[in-house]
Parts: structure tokens; C-alpha cells; sequence
């Protein structure tokens, strides 16, 4: 009898082995693809904050708009976003549909998604510098925030730049 039994170990360990085998290479496979994102390259990937805007220039001469529109886009996985937006020079100004009412919200204000409009204001007459005819640059400098934890996942900085009476963002 043990003779006879030998040929049956044989066989179960082989089948054992064999299961065990393919089990292996399942969780070796689950434990490869537990690290996938979904994103083709994740090394590449990076999150970022842009702006756009459809009238780069402006000049306070213009009657038919008030500024430099400014839209934020943000790509990232912080969730809901809030932008905190500064200006070296000027206002941001709230003047959307459906009434276009003006809001001046300072150089220095936080905002939803929606379109803001950065516009130039004399500068404070204590500086003695009230001079509208020479050239400068003002730094736009924007952050997303994540409205849930408050973590700044990314930042960015932009130009505006002044010749005489004309306003331009050079780097949307």
C-alpha cells in the first residue's frame, strides 16, 4: 500500500504546487496594480494653475470693459479649490453676468472659480507718485487652495506690464 500511495502524494503535491503558483503570480499581479493611477506617466504628472484671459490688453481709456479679465484653471487632486489672488499694483474687480455691477475686491482676495477682472487704480497719493506715463511691471501671484484643508498644492506667478496707458499680461 504505501507504493500505491506515493504515486498519489506525487499528484496532489504537484496540483498544490501548482495552485499555489498561480495564487502567487494573482497576488503579485494585484499588488502590481494596486500602484497604478490611471495616469499614462505619473512621473510626469504635475499639478499646476494656470490663467487665461480673452483681453490681454487694457487701457483706462477703454470704456468698454474694466480691465484685464483673469480666469483661474487648476489641475490637480486637492478637490474643492479656492484661489488667493494678489496684485503688486491695481484691484481685482468681481463684474460678471447677469447685472456686470462692479465689485472692487482690492489687491488681495480670495475667490471661487469664477472670472476676475484685474484693473490699474492710482496709487496711493502718499507715495507722491501719481505719474501715468511711465513703464512698470505688476506681479499677479495666484494659489490654489484646498478648501477642505487649507494645504497650497501649487502656486503661480504672472505679469502685467505697463507702457504708458496700456496694460498687458505677458504670460497667461
Amino acid at each position: 500500500m504505501p507504493k500505491n500511495r506515493k504515486p498519489e502524494m506525487t499528484e496532489k503535491c504537484r496540483r498544490r504546487t501548482a495552485i499555489s503558483l498561480l495564487l502567487l503570480a494573482g497576488v503579485i499581479l494585484l499588488l502590481l496594480s494596486a500602484g497604478c493611477t490611471g495616469r499614462e506617466n505619473a512621473e510626469e504628472y504635475v499639478e499646476k494653475i494656470e490663467i487665461s484671459s480673452e483681453n490681454t490688453c487694457w487701457s483706462p481709456i477703454m470704456s468698454s470693459i474694466v480691465g484685464i479679465d483673469i480666469t483661474p484653471h487648476y489641475s490637480g487632486d486637492a478637490g474643492d479649490i479656492q484661489y488667493h489672488w494678489h496684485a503688486s499694483e491695481g484691484a481685482f474687480l468681481l463684474w460678471n453676468k447677469p447685472d456686470y455691477r462692479v465689485i472692487n475686491l482690492g489687491n488681495n482676495t480670495i475667490t471661487g472659480e469664477e472670472t476676475l477682472w484685474w484693473s490699474y487704480t492710482e496709487r496711493d497719493s502718499n507715495t507722491g507718485n501719481t505719474d501715468n506715463s511711465g513703464d512698470e511691471k505688476i506681479t499677479i501671484s495666484i494659489e490654489a487652495v484646498s478648501a477642505d484643508s487649507g494645504v497650497t498644492p501649487v502656486k503661480g506667478e504672472y505679469l502685467i506690464e505697463r507702457e504708458n496707458l496700456t496694460f498687458c499680461l505677458k504670460n497667461p
